[in-house]
C-alpha cells in the first residue's frame, strides 16, 4: 500500500479582505514518537480513529509545552467532507481539482468556519491507523510545524476508508493538472486547523483532559485559553458549571482548573463563562465520556458515540 502526505498553512486578517495567500512550511524538527494511545476504559464507547488522532495531537503539543487544541465540529465536518472527496473522486491534493481547485480555507469557510485569522491543513493517505499517520506527520518537518503551531486553537479530523481504492489516484501538481496516478491508498486522512473570532473577540475554547475521549475519574483538568498566542490576556475572570444552570463564583483567570464531574456513567459537559476587564463575556464548553464505577451502568440508557469516518492533514 502506498503512503503519502502533504501540509499547507495560511494566515490572514480577521476582516478576510482580499485574496488568501498560502505557503508550505519547510522548517522544524521531528520528535521520535507520538506518545501513548488513549487509555482503555471499561464500559466506555469504542474510541474512533478520529478521536485517537485528536488526542495524540494534543499529547504531542503537551510534550512541547503547548496548549491543547479543541475539537471543533465545523472543522471536523470540513475535514470529513474533503477526506471523502479525495477517496471517492480519486485524487490527493490540498486543492480539489473537480471543484474549482478550492483551497483548505475555502472549504473551511464554506462549512461555516468564518472570521478565522489562522488556518492550516495536513493530509495523508495510505496509513491504516491514527498512530501510523501521526508518525508520518511527525517525521515530516512541514507537517510537524503544523502540529506544533502555537497560533492554532482548534482542530477537526476526517478519515475515509475506501476498500475499493485502486491505482488510479491522481497526484495533483498544479491544480487541476496531475503528474500521474498512484495507489491504492485506501485510507485518506485530513486534519483541518484554525483560530477564529466571534463578535470581534478571539474565540477562546476550554479543553478537558487534552480531548481524551473518556475518563474513569470524576476529577478532570480543564485547560482555559486566556488569549491569542503572543497577545495580551483577554480573560480576567472565569466561572464554571456542570449543568449550564448552577455556576461557581467568578474567580481570577488561571490556565488550568480542576472540575469534579457529576456522578453517573455518561457524557458530561463542562461549561465556562470567560469575562474580560470591560465585562464582555463569552460562553464555551467541552464534553467527555465518564465511566463512573461507583454508579451501576444501565446499558440501555448509555449514549452511543457516533463514528465520523474521515480525517484530513
Amino acid at each position: 500500500m502506498a503512503q503519502t502526505a502533504e501540509s499547507i498553512s495560511s494566515a490572514c486578517s480577521v476582516t478576510l479582505s482580499g485574496p488568501l495567500i498560502a505557503s508550505e512550511s519547510s522548517t522544524g524538527s521531528a520528535p521520535p514518537s507520538t506518545g501513548s494511545a488513549v487509555p482503555a476504559v471499561s464500559a466506555a464507547p469504542e474510541v474512533t480513529p478520529v478521536e485517537e488522532m485528536v488526542y495524540q495531537v494534543n499529547q504531542l503539543r503537551a510534550s512541547k509545552g503547548l496548549s491543547p487544541l479543541k475539537a471543533n465540529a465545523t472543522l471536523s465536518a470540513a475535514a470529513q467532507d474533503f477526506a471523502t472527496r479525495m477517496g471517492g473522486s480519486n485524487f490527493f491534493s490540498h486543492n480539489d481539482p473537480d471543484n474549482g481547485c478550492s483551497k483548505p480555507w475555502d472549504r473551511m469557510q464554506a462549512a461555516g468556519y468564518v472570521n478565522w485569522n489562522f488556518a492550516a491543513e495536513n493530509i495523508a493517505a495510505g496509513y491504516n491507523s491514527a498512530t501510523t499517520a501521526m508518525t508520518g506527520f511527525i517525521n515530516s518537518p512541514s507537517h510537524y510545524n503544523t502540529l506544533v503551531n502555537p497560533n492554532l486553537r482548534e482542530i477537526g479530523v476526517g478519515l475515509f476508508n475506501d476498500q475499493s481504492d485502486a491505482n488510479n489516484v491522481r497526484l495533483i501538481s498544479t491544480c487541476p493538472s496531475f503528474t500521474g496516478t498512484s495507489g491504492p491508498f485506501t485510507y485518506y486522512w485530513v486534519q483541518d486547523y484554525g483560530s477564529h473570532y466571534v463578535n470581534g473577540a478571539p474565540m477562546l475554547p476550554i479543553v478537558i483532559d487534552q480531548e481524551a475521549p473518556n475518563t474513569a475519574s470524576r476529577d478532570v483538568t480543564v485547560y482555559v485559553y486566556g488569549n491569542e498566542y503572543g497577545q495580551p490576556r483577554w480573560v480576567s475572570q472565569m466561572r464554571f458549571s456542570t449543568d449550564g444552570t448552577t455556576w461557581t463564583a467568578f474567580e481570577p483567570y488561571a490556565a488550568q482548573k480542576t472540575i469534579t464531574l457529576p456522578r453517573g456513567t455518561g457524557m458530561k459537559t463542562v461549561y465556562a463563562q470567560l469575562k474580560n476587564a470591560t465585562g464582555t463575556t463569552q460562553s464555551v464548553s467541552d464534553s467527555i465520556f465518564l465511566v463512573d464505577s461507583s454508579v451501576p451502568v444501565n446499558p440501555v440508557t448509555m449514549p452511543y458515540h457516533v463514528y465520523m469516518p474521515t480525517l484530513q492533514d
